[in-house]
């Protein structure tokens, strides 16, 4: 996104980095780049902040100081508050509301999403009642930057719907993901018997849906010689218990390139059960040529057919299975290649971004 839309304007970016971080975007020029030492806060923190747990990670006072300044130095047409994790940053950004524009780049529904977390019956009782309190913060933040944005992006279209029935007087727009390295063709599909897990396990719940999938799948998958391949950004402690309790299991961590970790796999999984909203995983292994399966909500927004595109399976058992039966069928292939001609041409940049200039050129005519 950041230089699809440099192609039509000049663009400032503030973010959070360290020597673990995922490289910014190539093409943007590192002079117009701010890189703010990522010393996240602790979740414990959270407990006492008014702010929900994600977005209290990143408060800092450094960060808003260096972008309240680029507002003062640079007074741009439009200020990008990205993802409710840096919404905080409302509260400082709203009295340049005239003149620039506040944009939310929304990721979920989170009011929606904070609220499915929090009614899990399989945590303690302690991990809901804190889950409860997070989503309680995570509503009113989401309500107060949606009331004060001149523009809330949605990318999934039930999440644009949840946006306009509660914010009405909202401006609201879809932007579709984009993804940067789309092929022109899918690589060739090996054989074997691996498949992958792509993703990052450093949020709590993520490691919890891959704890629980891994005790109701793994035996059936060591049954059927099937091996399970962990690829991405994941803590040491994690990685190690992972590792005592499936000891075939092959964990990468945080590799180089997706695209040669997973060369040998046949398939992708797709296994949250809590948590919504698009997965951009699916993207993923869509353009890496890998069919996917998937529990029920996974494949949300990306407008493909189950059987067809990609196989989805009520629970973890009946997933795995249907795994096992597959892998080796000729109809891998075709499934593969029915969901890459689907969204080949559908998850461009460039297309978000002149939706978002367009948005922009449209209000400062009114104006």
């Amino acid at each position: 996104m950041i230089t699809a839309l440099s192609e039509n304007s000049e663009v400032k970016l503030v973010c959070f980095a360290d020597h673990n971080s995922t490289k910014i975007e190539q093409h943007a020029d590192s002079s117009n780049t701010i890189e703010i030492s990522a010393d996240l806060r602790s979740d414990f923190s959270s407990l006492f902040s008014i702010f929900p747990n994600n977005s209290n990670r990143y408060w800092r006072p450094k960060f808003r100081d260096v972008v309240i300044d680029l507002i003062g130095e640079y007074q741009p047409h439009a200020v990008v508050i990205d993802s409710l994790a840096m919404a905080w940053l409302i509260s400082y950004v709203e009295k340049f509301r005239h003149r620039a524009s506040i944009i939310y780049f929304s990721h979920n529904y989170e009011t929606g999403l904070r609220k499915s977390i929090a009614a899990d019956r399989d945590a303690t009782w302690i991990a809901r009642a804190v889950r409860i309190l997070d989503s309680a913060k995570t509503s009113r933040l989401e309500r107060k930057i949606c009331r004060k944005a001149d523009l809330i992006t949605a990318i999934t279209r039930t999440d644009l719907r949840n946006y306009e029935e509660e914010f009405p007087q909202a401006n609201c727009l879809l932007l579709l993901p984009g993804y940067t390295t789309i092929p022109a063709n899918l690589r060739t599909f090996p054989k074997g018997r691996t498949v992958c897990i792509i993703g990052s396990f450093l949020w709590s719940t993520k490691r919890s849906n891959l704890l629980n999938f891994l005790e109701q799948s793994f035996d059936i998958l060591h049954q059927n010689n099937i091996t399970l391949k962990i690829i991405g950004n994941i803590q040491d402690e994690f990685k190690q218990q992972l590792l005592q309790q499936y000891p075939q299991l092959v964990v990468t961590g945080q590799v180089a390139s997706i695209d040669d970790a997973s060369a040998e796999c046949r398939a992708g999984l797709l296994i949250d059960t809590i948590g919504g909203g698009f997965k951009l995983k699916a993207l993923d292994y869509i353009f890496l040529g890998l069919p996917i399966f998937a529990l029920p909500g996974c494949m949300h927004g990306l407008d493909l057919e189950s059987e067809t595109d990609f196989i989805e399976r009520r629970d973890v058992r009946s997933l795995v299975l249907a795994l096992a039966d597959l892998i080796s069928s000729e109809n891998m292939s075709q499934m593969r290649i029915a969901a890459f001609e689907k969204s080949k041409a559908k998850y461009s940049w460039q297309t978000s971004s002149n939706a978002l200039y367009n948005f922009l050129q449209t209000k400062q005519q009114i104006e």
